[in-house]
């Protein structure tokens, strides 16, 4: 008999005070109603209605220290709840999982810049907390009336996959205790003006600054690359300007010094940011550079002899003098390879003279070649591509450029280029007149961009030549142009690639 009491009086005490545990609830409603619970149910969620808020779920994983877990029933699709005020403290572990469905903003009546949510849970593993796959919206027609969007204050908290956008303050904000608080794959932007997507009070996260970060200039393989040095750990760039949004994630690096080489490549002024994480788990705020307007390498357009020994090489822009050096060229004439005794760089680089220690005959051409790719660079460090071999005239001889007069495009706007039922004579004509004969040169730019060349042989007198719209093989797309038409002679002497012109491409898809 007493056995049997002694076992009664245990399974009362557990029926009582059940033993704590982890629990996972599940929000199946995208409501605002506070939790119900009874205090001998703690460990479910309930309100009034017989579900499960948000609210309610903060407000039972808040009432354990174990670690919890709050998800979303798939029934709630991507649904998007709206507190009325603001939500409670994150004051115990737990794990909020959006799935990638979920959005948070504030609703009609929420007090303008309090956070959507705040994070003060202890520290007693890694993670203490996680915020993952959420969407964050402080208002959808921006800026916003929540903000900031998260404020952290307690460390070893993991934000994963959030997307922050459109605060009324700062976006993510670490109060200063806040250590560890690593930041992942979250487009995070468009804090309010003068506030920052992600903000680090003094001594949060170690204090850990941003990274430096770099586009360009182009190299010798022809790839544009994102370089910069960050503290050891992972370095994310993101395609955008966090300031005004939006923001993609692109790759992650290890860091220390580090390279990205972004597909597609950034676009002259298109802006990228990163972050970078060291091997502690702190993330620092975004760093942000803008790709330079110059990210053409230069290369060599021709030459002329303007002696028996010397050449003067025209590149196709100014060359920084500081990289060209004689061993860099090959000059052959009359089909003989001559030994450069020296190079002379005009002071701005518009020119590079070759000196040769042997003579040639009058007359006599010939060819002259970079050794290889990355030998000269222009100002903004941009090094030529691999290099072809351009043609040097004889001297001497004719040194006068041909000139280009009377250019005109016909049609010129709302060309096509796709043959079909809106496009029987796809492509417009190039007329121009020109004092030489020998070749055209068609260079396209849209924007501030070189798009490339097209060249075509010309007589002196008018020219009129059908141009199909492709630059290197693929078709041009709709949009606004400017043509530039040079030409170059029998002997090398290349005029400047004048006059411009301005045209338009028009699309023939069929609107459905």
């Amino acid at each position: 008999m007493r056995r049997l009491a002694t076992l009664a009086t245990v399974l009362a005490s557990l029926a009582v005070a059940p033993a704590a545990h982890a629990a996972t609830f599940v929000v199946n409603d995208s409501g605002d109603a506070p939790d119900q619970t009874p205090t001998a149910l703690n460990g479910q969620c309930r309100t009034a209605s017989n579900t499960c808020t948000l609210r309610a779920a903060i407000q039972q994983a808040n009432a354990t220290p174990e670690p919890d877990t709050i998800e979303f029933a798939d029934p709630l699709g991507a649904a998007t709840i709206r507190p009325a005020t603001p939500l409670p403290t994150i004051t115990a572990p737990v794990t909020i999982d959006g799935g990638g469905d979920i959005t948070i903003a504030p609703g009609d009546t929420f007090p303008a810049t309090f956070p959507l949510l705040v994070v003060n849970a202890p520290s007693s593993s890694v993670p203490s907390s996680t915020l993952r796959l959420l969407t964050l919206e402080g208002d959808p027609a921006g800026p916003g009336r929540a903000g900031p969007l998260v404020r952290v204050g307690a460390s070893d908290v993991l934000i994963d996959r959030v997307v922050a956008r459109n605060s009324a303050d700062d976006g993510i904000e670490l109060a200063a205790a806040a250590q560890r608080v690593r930041i992942t794959r979250s487009p995070i932007y468009a804090p309010a003006p003068g506030r920052e997507p992600i903000a680090l009070e003094p001594g949060a996260n170690g204090g850990i600054g941003p990274p430096s970060l770099r586009i360009g200039p182009r190299r010798g393989d022809g790839l544009l690359p994102v370089t910069g040095s960050a503290p050891d750990g992972v370095v994310e760039l993101f395609r955008g300007d966090p300031a005004i949004g939006p923001i993609t994630f692109a790759a992650d690096s290890p860091g220390g010094n580090f390279t990205f080489l972004p597909t597609p490549e950034p676009a002259p002024g298109e802006k990228l940011s990163a972050t970078a994480t060291d091997t502690s788990g702190n993330t620092s705020p975004f760093a942000v550079a803008t790709t330079p307007s110059d990210v053409v390498s230069p290369a060599l357009l021709g030459g002329v002899a303007t002696s028996l020994s010397d050449v003067r090489i025209q590149p196709s822009e100014p060359l920084d003098p500081a990289t060209v050096q004689v061993d860099d060229f090959t000059l052959v004439m009359a089909g003989t390879e001559r030994p450069l005794g020296g190079a002379t760089v005009a002071p701005d680089g518009s020119s590079v003279t070759l000196h040769s220690a042997t003579p040639w005959l009058n007359g006599e051409a010939g060819i002259v070649t970079l050794r290889g790719a990355a030998g000269v660079a222009d100002p903004a460090g941009n090094q030529n591509l691999l290099p072809a071999p351009v043609r040097v005239g004889g001297a001497p001889g004719d040194f006068i450029a041909p000139a280009v007069t009377s250019l005109k495009v016909n049609p010129k706007s709302r060309i096509c280029i796709s043959k079909g039922p809106r496009c029987p004579r796809p492509g417009t004509y190039v007329s121009f007149v020109s004092s030489e004969d020998g070749q055209a040169v068609f260079t396209f730019v849209r924007g501030r961009r070189t798009l490339g060349t097209r060249r075509y042989a010309i007589e002196p007198g008018r020219n009129r030549i059908r141009f199909d719209g492709r630059i290197r093989g693929r078709k041009m797309t709709a949009g606004r142009y400017k043509l530039y038409v040079g030409v170059e002679d029998a002997v090398g002497n290349i005029s400047s690639l004048q006059p411009r012109y301005l045209f338009s491409i028009r699309s023939t898809s069929r609107r459905r």
